[in-house]
């Protein structure tokens, strides 16, 4: 019976790697059934009993029992349960969870953007770049997805890299600067997508972290 009820939550599964469930169809089982289905997803990961502590279980239902709530929570050393989206994933976090539930960029070095163009930073996923005449006093757009910057204040070429530990930003209308690092934890960025997030970057300084500000 366990394994038909992972079965009916089940959306795909990478042995080795992780496996993917549908938050509502979990939504709907009990508490001991998650407990027995995350058990099971564990296993199939790493071919082995799942040795679980209760106590990163009960976290990790908690999370599932929150409607509309994002975040991760640690079950081994190595694995951990992310709700995003409508998905859960319960990873091995050696490996990457191949999805385009947000921006990720694979290259290890900086790509140059261009000015004008497009610049793809992974499959599914690209930057397009253009110059536009702004009248003086016009709005910012309030829209994550786009950022507007000034072509005399910035140093070009800009470029996209990965974010790194100890990069920070100051966002509009902030008279100092933050971590990216906080600012990923409250916008409830999941700790598995932070290292690869891109970042737009003007002569050393964080421009957009892209697509959130």
């Amino acid at each position: 019976i366990g394994e038909w009820a992972y079965r009916c939550c089940l959306i795909q599964e990478s042995p080795g790697q992780f496996v993917a469930l549908h938050v509502g169809k979990l939504s709907e089982l009990t508490d001991k059934w998650l407990a027995k289905i995350i058990r099971i997803a564990v296993q199939r990961i790493h071919a082995e009993p799942a040795n679980l502590d209760y106590r990163a279980i009960e976290r990790a239902i908690q999370l599932l029992r929150r409607p509309n709530a994002t975040g991760q929570v640690d079950l081994t050393a190595n694995m951990a349960l992310i709700k995003i989206h409508g998905r859960v994933y319960i990873t091995d976090r050696r490996y990457p969870i191949p999805t385009t539930e947000w921006p990720q960029i694979t290259s290890n070095e900086s790509l140059t953007l261009r000015l004008p163009g497009r610049t793809q930073i992974v499959a599914g996923w690209w930057i397009q770049a253009e110059y536009r005449m702004i009248e003086a006093g016009a709005a910012i757009p309030d829209e994550p997805t786009e950022a507007w910057l000034d072509s005399q204040a910035v140093s070009l070429p800009l470029t996209v890299r990965a974010w790194r530990n100890g990069d920070r930003l100051q966002p509009i209308g902030m008279s100092g600067s933050i971590k990216i690092a906080d600012f990923f934890v409250n916008q409830k960025v999941p700790r598995i997508a932070r290292g690869k997030w891109p970042l737009v970057e003007s002569g050393g300084e964080v421009a957009w972290v892209v697509g959130l500000r």
